[in-house]
């Protein structure tokens, strides 16, 4: 049976779920949401991926009201059997005896917010964000649709979930800041690995510390203990740990009601290039697993790429034909043809290399 039809006929029409199905490059929707992103003020269409390229990690295209009845249908028995939903919700322990860190079960994050137990993923494509929060004490699911890859409010399902389980909920920790806890701001600059997905960048400005996330707005952080410091703008914190040599190593993000341990990722060595060296670089690459370009280009001194519908990247070179991009811990190499030209870009991001060949 096609998946479409299987996942319709088992689930679907069963949960009253009309406005859900297996997306696919031409369909037609009725009121379909486009995806867009930012680019300086305004906002551009955002890149038309086809989304049967994720095959069942994202092929599915539903609406907020959908996404509560599947929500209802599946902690009301009528998806999977107990014993089935009861192995979905136990955090899965690695082959060494030790559990995965967020806690993660089959498909479904597992976390505590303000001492309520929660169970929620965010999904994310180009020009759309999606999170699913379920609080089962209370029965409450809280579904936030949006699509733009910028949103400009709080994206946080715990944030609207506050609004009706308040009473129920521990008490807000209070932090304050504590100036003379800071020591030196230096020793916590750098760049962190978090999870492999993402980039803590830590830096330093008139003796204050700034943290920017991959993809987001840089934000100051407050010192509140010894080596740790917190958010005003969201409800997070982190604290570093130091090595045998004192020096620091990492740093743990505590934000809603997980602990994600982010590992201090080695100092970049950036070298300043000749122009002229760069421009032989520009132009147009393809990336084959996701069927889209990257468009090489120099603006006075810098190297940027920028992929189709995403942000543009800065390229800091660490040698003449090798560059990274810090932000996301990306690492461009381009490699010549055997005309002196440049035939390709082999890029190395979150422990995997693709090749990446030049357009002709």
């Amino acid at each position: 049976m096609p998946y479409n039809e299987y996942l319709d006929q088992e689930f679907f029409t069963p949960l009253g779920m009309k406005n859900t199905g297996v997306h696919y490059s031409g369909i037609k929707l009725e009121n379909e949401a486009k995806g867009y992103t930012t680019s300086g003020n305004k906002y551009d269409m955002s890149l038309n991926w086809d989304m049967s390229w994720a095959g069942g990690a994202g092929v599915l295209y539903s609406t907020v009201d959908d996404l509560l009845r599947w929500n209802r249908g599946l902690y009301g028995g009528k998806v999977l059997k107990d014993s089935s939903l009861l192995a979905a919700l136990t955090p899965v322990k690695l082959a060494n005896g030790t559990t995965v860190s967020p806690a993660y079960g089959y498909g479904l994050g597992l976390a505590n917010y303000r001492g309520l137990k929660e169970v929620a993923h965010s999904g994310g494509l180009h020009g759309f964000l999606t999170q699913l929060a379920y609080f089962p004490k209370d029965s409450l699911t809280v579904v936030m649709f949006t699509n733009t890859s910028d949103p400009r409010i709080i994206f946080d399902p715990n944030r609207l979930a506050e609004a009706f389980l308040w009473q129920e909920m521990e008490p807000q920790e209070v932090r304050t800041e504590d100036t003379a806890a800071v020591g030196k701001p230096g020793d916590y600059t750098g760049r962190y690995d978090l999870a492999g997905v993402k980039v803590i960048t830590v830096t330093e400005e008139d003796k204050k510390l700034y943290a920017q996330l991959s993809g987001q707005a840089k934000y100051q952080i407050f010192p509140s203990a010894k080596h740790e410091f917190f958010w005003k703008v969201v409800d997070a914190r982190i604290k570093f740990a130091r090595g045998d040599k004192g020096e620091v190593v990492s740093g743990t993000l505590y934000q809603g009601g997980q602990e994600i341990v982010a590992n201090k990722l080695p100092a970049l060595e950036i070298l300043k290039i000749k122009p002229g060296i760069l421009e032989r670089y520009t132009g147009s690459y393809e990336i084959p697993s996701e069927k889209t370009i990257l468009v090489v280009t120099l603006e006075g001194n810098t190297l940027y790429c920028q992929p189709t519908g995403d942000k543009k990247y800065e390229l800091q070179p660490l040698l003449n034909e090798k560059f990274a991009i810090p932000e996301i811990n990306a690492i461009l190499t381009f490699v010549d043809d055997a005309n002196g030209g440049v035939e390709k870009i082999t890029l190395e991001l979150n422990g995997s290399k693709s090749v990446l060949p030049k357009m002709k």
